[in-house]
């Protein structure tokens, strides 16, 4: 929850994520999944009811309007194929069966006709429905889905994806590999979008959209070994490890795609360097880069508050080795 009372799908997402990822360790940890499906179910989006409405207030009631977030339904999704393979789907809640139903939702409402992912269920025409925002780029959850539904537009999304974010490093980002939070053109001719396309002045710059990409990118990179996901990965890596000087504390909140820092970006962000503790994981000549980032990771307080101190929890299962498949459950304890 935000600290101004509201959550939205996406911190929704994350909460159902890690109570499964964690339910090995935390015996409550079905209680508190069930409780956040439960919420889930009880704000359908109005474009699409399998979807999630992406904010609410302190009275649980819906504000700034009730339609999706990509991002926070697919995450919704993904946790609840682990939640099957965790827990099983005979008991109060058919995990698998709710699991198809979103992504059902996702592929119907949240995919273009051109094939890339939209904003959300409320984006129909207009400059909008010529964009994709970087972070929704979810492999791993693209590859499950796919093996979940049976369908292989999944597999096509999860490919063209990964060409895209290729053919952005070579057109826009040659020197530091980076992607920007929002795409324009996101399969004919992929660019960064303009200035306050969507958020603010950063919108066509690698900001606090895109600085999940090395952590979604390379969870996908761990679990299945894709040598694109580690092209895209090495490339941020040699780029970041330079930019910082080897010290992670150094690692700007923002950069352009240039790989100058953004203005006011000069402070530490976990937001920022956790994820990349995930990308550095492509290859193991980084693994004293890893080491570092992850003693930074783990040193750093919790003042991100909401975002950076999720996406730290988050980082960190992936770093430790405890970010697992669908495809396969988790091993027991011996």
């Amino acid at each position: 929850v935000h600290n101004n009372g509201l959550t939205v799908s996406e911190a929704h997402g994350y909460g159902m994520l890690i109570a499964a990822f964690m339910a090995g360790a935390d015996p409550g940890a079905r209680s508190t999944f069930d409780g956040l499906f439960r919420y889930f179910k009880d704000h359908p989006s109005s474009g699409d009811g399998r979807l999630m409405a992406w904010k609410q207030g302190e009275s649980c009631t819906n504000v700034d309007g009730s339609d999706s977030a990509t991002d926070g339904d697919l995450d919704i999704a993904y946790a609840l194929l682990l939640a099957d393979k965790q827990w099983g789907s005979s008991g109060e809640v058919d995990y698998h069966a709710e699991a198809l139903n979103v992504i059902s939702g996702v592929r119907a409402s949240e995919i273009s006709a051109g094939g890339y992912l939209k904003l959300g269920d409320w984006v129909d025409s207009g400059d909008y429905a010529n964009a994709t925002r970087s972070s929704d780029v979810m492999p791993g959850h693209f590859a499950s889905f796919a093996a979940a539904s049976n369908d292989s537009s999944w597999t096509t999304l999860l490919d063209q994806s990964l060409d895209m974010f290729a053919t952005l490093q070579a057109n826009h980002a040659a020197t530091s590999g980076l992607i920007p939070d929002f795409i324009q053109s996101p399969y004919a001719s992929p660019a960064p979008v303009d200035p306050y396309f969507l958020e603010n002045a950063a919108d066509g710059a690698y900001g606090y959209n895109a600085c999940r990409v090395p952590w979604r990118v390379g969870a996908y990179w761990l679990t299945s070994g894709d040598a694109r996901a580690k092209q895209i990965l090495d490339k941020q890596n040699a780029f970041i490890r330079g930019a910082s000087g080897g010290d992670p504390w150094s690692i700007a909140a923002g950069y352009e795609l240039s790989g100058q820092p953004l203005p006011n970006s000069g402070y530490s962000s976990l937001a920022y360097i956790a994820p990349f503790g995930v990308g550095a994981m492509s290859d193991a000549t980084n693994q004293d880069w890893l080491n570092q980032l992850w003693d930074t990771v783990i040193t750093m307080g919790l003042a991100d508050e909401y975002y950076g101190d999720t996406l730290k929890l988050l980082s960190l299962i992936a770093m430790s080795g405890n970010w697992w498949t669908p495809a396969a459950a988790p091993c027991p304890d011996n």
